[in-house]
């Protein structure tokens, strides 16, 4: 199994933190489509195959959990999800499928039933609230404050920070061998949790063959989204941070608390087999 979450070096607080719907205790995945959005589950409990010798052995992960994968969506694609056919719900089934044929074959045994098809399902489960708060629906306006307090606040912006709204190439640069992220990039990204979610780019935990952790694989790079501004590219995978091997999400964690006041900080990388150095650091 794997666990996605969403990862940004720079400003890592908001974007492992809020983008991410962290499940203790758990071995899922989490792909965030909104950190505060609606949280659904596909799964293959009962799957099952058979050993070389005939015996009947369940399709498991190493912690004898059926295998799951859990999702935080915003309310449109929640709505898609309502029906098992749309073409969303079945990529989610499809997905889950596919790990637990794989995992089949690692123990060794045969889905000759296809129960990895046949007991796939998808559930919606509850809200999935970012760990950072502010998940809160928003008060709402009475249209009324003229009338009440007389206040005129014309002229005065008031409007909420829009992570999607902002152009990632301005805010990011390279600058003598060093990436810098301008504090606007970062204020902007711990003010809209949801902005930063909708973004695309993915981090999943990976492991080897021998089931130890590798990193964080990235994916969803592309079109001068944040992943693609920070220079990193589909495939690379994250093995440290700040001195910190990532690893579970409480490496995660402690990566976000050391860089919430860092000026620098060094991200090692494997990208194609070779392994680099990038460092990031805090602009104006």
């Amino acid at each position: 199994m794997s666990t996605r979450v969403y990862f940004i070096v720079g400003a890592a607080t908001f974007s492992v933190l809020g983008a991410s719907c962290i499940i203790p205790d758990t071995d899922i995945v989490v792909k965030i489509a909104d950190p505060c959005g609606e949280q659904w589950t596909v799964q293959t409990v009962g799957a099952y195959g058979y050993t070389a010798v005939g015996q009947v052995r369940d399709i498991k992960n190493d912690k004898e959990d059926w295998l799951s994968k859990t999702y935080c969506f915003n309310a449109a694609d929640s709505k898609l999800l309502e029906d098992p056919t749309s073409d969303l719900a079945d990529s989610l089934l499809a997905d889950i499928v596919m790990d637990c044929e794989a995992r089949a074959y690692e123990l060794g045994i045969l889905d000759t039933d296809q129960t990895c098809i046949t007991t796939a399902n998808l559930a919606w489960v509850g809200p999935c609230e970012s760990p950072m708060g502010g998940c809160m629906d928003a008060p709402e306006d009475s249209g009324n404050d003229e009338a009440e307090g007389g206040t005129d606040s014309t002229g005065t912006d008031t409007s909420a920070p829009d992570f999607t709204a902002l152009d990632l190439t301005t805010l990011v640069h390279v600058e003598n061998g060093e990436t810098v992220v301008s504090q606007t990039l970062i204020d902007t990204g711990l003010a809209d949790l949801v902005g930063v979610g909708l973004d695309g780019t993915l981090a999943t935990l990976v492991k080897d063959e021998q089931g130890v952790v590798r990193g964080f694989e990235l994916s969803g790079i592309g079109d001068d989204n944040l992943g693609a501004v920070l220079g990193w590219e589909n495939g690379d995978v994250i093995v440290k941070v700040a001195g910190v091997e990532v690893g579970s999400f409480d490496d995660l964690l402690l990566v976000a608390a050391l860089l919430l006041e860092a000026n620098e900080a060094t991200v090692v990388l494997e990208r194609r087999g070779a392994v680099m150095e990038l460092v990031y650091r805090r602009g104006d």
